[in-house]
């Protein structure tokens, strides 16, 4: 068959590259230059569905595509129709020998017309394949949350030796998160003008002249303001990011491309805190510091060097970011994602105050301990990620992923706030990570699935907020219970308020299934 790439010779598949490449002007640009080789995977889907982009089309927009060939309304598209999807994909002057080759090599058989669930079960196989731009932007995100993890367990203890209360280190924690949540919206507007790669890169270097001035500071009204920087490197970062992988992920593959994200970070955490917890302890608290501004300039060249996924004629909303958000607040799925990322972060944003004090002062564990501990934690999130992100995509609904998952950390914070050994309360938050890969893998996936691609920008912007406001909140408020009130109870406060989050998600979103509305 013509279209069936793969049983190509080399002078044949050289001769049909070429002649989609050059009238592929129309055809979406994240596709061009990638789809070959993806198609060498999937050897059943004809080349011109990869030039047309079609596996990155919602059901109701595939077959609104589908009905739009079939001219005739007989629920099929015969060769004469098929003459359409080549001239879409950039073969101007395709003949209907070649249009019927493509019929056949769909249908699978000597027929001369396709169903719709052939067609779409072409799609479907194509849409399963992971795009390889994943593996050059994991690489630069690793190098950033690589760098993050190396201070993450010492920034309290550096406040500390600075002679800061646990509240004081709570508005240390929350002036980074109320930095991000002042840029998202604008960042994400940004990506949305300028690229994803323009983001990806400022925001690394923005982070690493944050987090290189925490380590000179020497007082509280420094380290807000350097950790404040570093918070909205942070959001540059994330909103190049979450877009990047948004605009190479598939209806069919979302949670699996989107994946990365969360495991590059994982990664990054699992090495990081040991490594930064051994260079506290033999080189002093700021040394972390260092080594963490010096891998976010590395992640800024390295994002330097990605491909831009941004495409030329995009769809773009034409309302403002103010106007999206209304209405995204209004859809019951969005209003149970956004409590579920705002309790998240709530719990987040407490950990630097409770979860690491308690350990720290109660149990006795030293930086190098709690460096391990994150490492622990981190590991069997990044061992469990691809099977939640597997089982998440083949769901109708990633809610019977997603609410367990929170339930879990909820039920894993109580028991740490409890215990008395260091064991115990390892073993607990090791228990505790498999909720955070279920909840990191599904969140933006969710929000993905509950809106249409001119949306997307602002709905991730949308649910990063929410965690960032959690943070912001967690941060401060659970500081001051854990001043007044004692680190265990501020510790039950937070898990009990992301278990609510997930009854409250639930309810709202119990009826709902994958698709926007």
């Amino acid at each position: 068959s013509l279209f069936d790439f793969g049983s190509l010779t080399h002078g044949g598949q050289r001769m049909l590259r070429a002649r989609c490449a050059a009238r592929s002007c129309r055809a979406p640009h994240h596709v061009i230059g990638h789809g070959w080789r993806r198609f060498a995977a999937a050897r059943s889907v004809p080349a011109s569905f990869e030039v047309l982009g079609l596996k990155y089309l919602e059901p109701d927009e595939l077959r609104a595509r589908f009905d739009r060939y079939d001219v005739n309304r007989d629920g099929s598209i015969c060769q004469v129709e098929a003459l359409q999807i080549l001239t879409d994909a950039g073969l101007q002057d395709a003949t209907r020998q070649e249009a019927l080759q493509l019929v056949k090599h769909l249908h699978g058989h000597d027929e001369e017309a396709v169903t719709w669930e052939e067609f779409e079960g072409a799609v479907a196989k194509a849409a399963e394949v992971i795009d390889k731009r994943v593996y050059p932007i994991s690489g630069a995100l690793f190098l950033s949350f690589f760098g993050q993890g190396t201070m993450a367990p010492i920034l309290p203890l550096l406040g500390r030796s600075l002679g800061l209360a646990a509240s004081e280190l709570g508005f240390v924690t929350a002036a980074s998160s109320l930095s991000r949540l002042v840029c998202n919206m604008p960042f994400a507007a940004a990506a949305e003008r300028f690229g994803r790669r323009p983001m990806l890169v400022s925001g690394s270097l923005v982070g690493s002249i944050g987090f290189g001035m925490l380590s000179v500071s020497s007082d509280l009204q420094g380290m807000m303001f350097w950790n404040g920087l570093a918070g909205a490197g942070g959001a540059a970062t994330m909103a190049g990011a979450g877009l990047y992988l948004n605009d190479i992920a598939t209806p069919r593959n979302r949670s699996r491309t989107t994946a990365p994200l969360m495991m590059m970070a994982m990664l990054g955490f699992s090495v990081g805190p040991a490594f930064g917890g051994y260079l506290a302890q033999t080189h002093g608290l700021q040394a972390p510091f260092v080594v963490c501004s010096m891998g976010m300039l590395s992640a800024s060249v390295f994002a330097a060097m990605l491909p831009e996924t941004r495409r030329k004629g995009q769809a773009v909303s034409k309302e403002s970011p103010w106007q999206q958000w209304a209405k995204f607040i209004q859809r019951p799925p969005l209003q149970g994602i956004t409590s579920v990322a705002m309790c998240n972060g709530i719990v987040q944003g407490a950990s630097p105050v409770t979860v690491v004090l308690y350990a720290n002062e109660t149990l006795g564990m030293s930086p190098a301990e709690l460096g391990l501990m994150f490492t622990a934690q981190v590991v069997t999130m990044a061992a469990a990620t691809p099977l939640l992100s597997k089982v998440s995509d083949g769901l109708k609904n990633r809610l019977a992923v997603l609410l367990p998952s929170v339930l879990l950390g909820s039920c894993s914070l109580v028991g740490q706030s409890v215990c008395t050994t260091m064991n115990e309360f390892v073993g607990l938050g090791v228990v505790g990570s498999l909720g955070s890969a279920g909840i990191m893998t599904n969140m933006s996936a969710f929000v993905m699935d509950h809106t249409k691609t001119e949306e997307r920008a602002q709905a991730l912007a949308m649910r990063s907020m929410s965690s960032d406001l959690g943070v912001l909140v967690g941060a401060c408020s659970m500081g001051v219970v854990s001043t007044y009130m004692g680190i265990p109870f501020a510790m039950q406060t937070a898990a009990g308020i992301q278990g609510a989050a997930a009854v409250f998600c639930a309810l709202r979103t119990r009826s709902q299934k994958k698709g926007p509305e």
